[in-house]
């Protein structure tokens, strides 16, 4: 457990269940070659699948055949150009109308894009979600609160 990059308290609060889906979520592909030291499947016993967890796997496994996991960025760069539209809107929402109905869309529409900049910096700091690591940078920058 002390080698686990993410520490110890993940391992732990897993310890005996089902794990596949946080492990495929959480971990690259190179670390499946980790996996057969830790191997435990011999201790599960009278273990069924549900159904919700076949139906899972199963679009699981269409996605992965379709690409979805290895293709990284067009969705955030989409995002990050909605984001920015509100922004523009919002701004000249504001500058440009003296109504209170306006202001208070716009104000509702920062909230909004603000919600969703926070979490594209919550995705980019947990996972890489750009194509290379220096664009997930710049993207956790420039959706960062500080």
């Amino acid at each position: 457990m002390k080698t686990h990059p993410g520490g110890d308290l993940p391992l732990l609060n897993f310890a005996g269940q089902d794990v596949t889906y946080a492990y495929i979520a959480l971990h690259p592909p190179a670390a499946w070659n980790h996996l057969d030291k830790f191997f435990n499947g011999y201790y599960l016993k009278d273990y069924t699948v549900s159904d919700v967890s076949k139906d899972c796997r199963k679009l699981y496994s269409e996605f992965k055949k379709m690409g979805l996991f290895e293709k990284k960025g067009h969705g955030v760069l989409i995002s990050l150009i909605f984001i920015a539209m509100l922004f523009v809107v919002c701004v000249y929402g504001v500058l440009y109308s003296e109504s209170f109905l306006v202001h208070l869309v716009c104000s509702g529409l920062m909230g909004f894009l603000w919600i969703q900049s926070g979490w594209l910096g919550h995705d980019s700091g947990h996972y890489q979600i750009m194509i290379n690591w220096k664009f997930n940078r710049y993207a956790q920058i420039l959706t960062s609160r500080s």
